[in-house]
């Protein structure tokens, strides 16, 4: 009993924190990245008559998928648009980090390939916001989100689905947050929300992808924490020490 309450005080410290940034690390001309074939975890596309579109997907107790706007982690950093959810189509997933065998969200890569027709291809396709996200597996509640610090625009869609895409890695500070997170829950599930604008048709998809040491973004280790994460473990310690006095 004393552990359940010392884990769930720790919880509190650590739990619904927003974080900035994910960065993009540019095209990634992949192929063979179809449904199925990839560790695909949001699937998007823009409603009839209109260019906008926004997804997210999330995992509820013991990784079930949810989508919709309860999906949807908080309001976009630096005035980004938030996400509404609610144009999620086909495929949807969430994966825990023991399943990707993940130790280091350094080596995490999010993949966005943009279905668009050919002929709008050289348009171009705008990501008003995307989000990694980060779920409890206990009890279903979002552990942290990683955004972008501005919106993206990708010059060539790449279209067709299969073919990526854009990728995005956490920078080494939110490496280091994110592997925070990770120690303190070590099968949490990951999850993702997106929107964006100028899409002219076709699925939008979002996969994971894991790559070796040093491939980007955060690497091993990175920098170091933020200050108010800091805070936020200081906080949980405190609370921690505190129940352990009037327990005893």
């Amino acid at each position: 009993m004393r552990t359940r309450v010392l884990v769930f005080f720790f919880t509190v410290a650590l739990a619904q924190v927003s974080y900035a940034s994910l960065i993009p690390i540019g095209a990634v001309p992949l192929s063979g990245t179809g449904l199925g074939a990839v560790n695909t975890v949001l699937t998007f596309t823009s409603p009839a008559n209109s260019t906008n579109e926004s997804g997210c997907v999330a995992a509820g107790i013991g990784g079930v998928v949810i989508t919709g706007p309860t999906a949807c982690p908080g309001p976009g950093p630096n005035g980004l648009p938030a996400f509404t959810g609610g144009d999620e189509q086909a495929q949807n997933n969430v994966f825990s980090a023991s399943s990707l065998g993940l130790t280091n969200f350094g080596n995490v890569q999010l993949i966005f390939n943009a279905s668009e027709p050919q002929a709008a291809a050289t348009q171009g396709i705008v990501l008003a916001n995307l989000a990694l996200t980060l779920w409890n597996p206990t009890n279903g509640q979002i552990l942290g989100s990683f955004s972008l610090n501005d919106t993206f625009t990708a010059p060539d869609a790449f279209p067709g689905t299969g073919n990526a895409g854009f990728g995005f890695m956490l920078d080494g500070t939110q490496t280091s947050n994110a592997n925070l997170l990770l120690a303190a829950f070590p099968n949490l599930f990951i999850g993702a929300a997106a929107t964006a604008s100028s899409a002219t048709g076709g699925l939008e998809t979002i996969f994971i992808r894991t790559v070796s040491d040093g491939g980007g973004g955060g690497g091993v280790g990175g920098q170091i924490p933020e200050p108010s994460t800091y805070l936020l473990i200081a906080g949980g310690l405190f609370a921690v020490a505190s129940l352990r006095r009037k327990l005893r």
